[in-house]
């Protein structure tokens, strides 16, 4: 009994659900501490996992997790309680298909979950996948193996994030196109933009007119080019596009499955996606620092690679980047107004983005937040707990909603 907190996570309220719908079952066995401003883990059992050392982490991924010390060093422990590299790296990224990226001396090479380490020797890198990564040497990028061998030479201008389906886009000339994981170029580089990764045996490519077409993992064109944007891959057999009449889901062959005109559309996941209205506009401008640098590994479908993802904030995305930007360049100051809600795949609206707030989707549904009162509705759009409640506290593991009333005084809707 010395500790100031102890949880299964002490990660911020709304990046909890985030952090355990995504975790391995052993991840449930552990408990984060924290003692002044430091945090660390221990099993059920009592089992030291991580010391209490770090002041931030990444989330657990893969069994693993990257800390962060007050002295900005990094180190990656697994769930057994192993300390895979020792804290004397200035970055760490989580494990991605059993290797993290790391940064040492200025440059990046990566470690194994399994012990190996392919000595620090590149400019950059991106995350392994299919047993391959991206890394660039002497400004251009190639591809490697685990043991760090080199695949596919170094010769192109970028790549993507990853492999995704056996499939890497490279640029080349300034076009897009994607490689296998030989080498060999199976869409040739001719398209001005592309989707970053095949999913469900299909990418999005834009051609010289400006138009989005779908084509397969050989490059033939499956949808014939007439939309103005292509905002998710396909998911559940619909992807989000923008037509003439605006936005919209669309089935594999083409056809329009409904309309969609919202601001932002999202892939779906289990019957149901997510959708945000509302506007970001400037607010004003400020000047970037000189470099800024980031890593982050997620399950998004990554479109665009040169953003700094911050492994401490659990961002969703797949990619790492390092993007540059020189003294003098001054960007726009976004101001963001969205609200979130949910839609099924016939385009029934299950949460309303109408509400003041809709917390992120669980299993057994959505948190709503609306003139300063909670309530609670189910993946089918029923409505659980109406809101009337001054706080509401989904249990997911006992299934139960814990409220309290207007009086102060709590009780326990049970939700189907």
């Amino acid at each position: 009994m010395q500790y100031d907190k102890a949880a299964i996570t002490l990660a911020p309220d709304n990046l909890q659900t985030k952090e355990l719908s995504t975790a391995s079952p052993s991840r449930w066995n552990l408990i984060e501490v924290q003692q002044g401003k430091k945090r660390g883990f221990y099993s059920r059992e009592g089992q030291v996992i991580v010391p209490v050392s770090y002041t931030s982490r990444s989330a657990w991924m893969e069994d693993t997790v990257v800390v962060q010390t007050a002295s900005n060093r990094n180190a990656l422990y697994d769930i057994n309680g192993t300390e895979l590299a020792p804290a004397e790296y200035s970055y760490i990224s989580p494990a991605s298909d059993g290797m993290a990226a790391m940064k040492k001396d200025g440059k990046y090479g990566f470690l194994s979950v399994s012990g190996n380490t392919i000595l620090p020797q590149y400019e950059e890198v991106q995350s392994f996948a299919d047993g391959l990564a991206p890394v660039k040497e002497h400004g251009k990028w190639g591809v490697i193996d685990k043991a760090g061998r080199t695949v596919v030479p170094s010769i192109y201008q970028e790549t993507g994030p990853a492999y995704a389906e056996g499939r890497l886009a490279v640029k080349k000339d300034n076009r897009w196109g994607f490689i296998d994981k030989s080498g060999k170029e199976i869409i040739a580089p001719s398209y001005k933009k592309v989707q970053m990764a095949f999913q469900n045996g299909m990418a999005a490519v834009q051609d010289n007119q400006n138009l989005w077409v779908f084509v397969n993992s050989k490059g033939v064109q499956v949808i014939a080019p007439q939309y103005k944007a292509v905002y998710t891959p396909f998911s559940e057999g619909l992807a989000g596009v923008s037509t003439v009449d605006g936005k919209g889901y669309i089935h594999p062959d083409g056809r329009l499955t409904f309309m969609a005109d919202y601001a932002q559309l999202f892939p779906f996941h289990d019957g149901i996606a997510e959708y945000r209205t509302g506007k970001i506009t400037p607010s004003g401008y400020y000047a970037s620092p000189s470099v800024s640098i980031g890593i982050g590994i997620g399950i998004g479908h990554g479109h665009h690679r040169h953003h700094p993802y911050d492994p401490f904030d659990w961002w969703p995305g797949i990619g790492i980047g390092w993007p540059y930007y020189p003294w003098g360049i001054y960007e726009p100051q976004l101001s963001v107004e969205m609200h979130r809600g949910y839609i099924d795949n016939t385009g029934r609206v299950i949460v309303s983005a109408g509400n003041d707030h809709v917390f992120p989707m669980t299993e057994t549904g959505s948190l709503v937040l609306n003139d300063n009162r909670f309530g609670y509705v189910n993946r089918k759009g029923e409505i659980i707990a109406h809101l009337v409640y001054r706080e509401l506290i989904p249990d997911q593991t006992a299934g139960l909603l814990l409220a309290k009333n207007e009086d102060k005084k709590w009780g326990g809707p049970v939700p189907d």
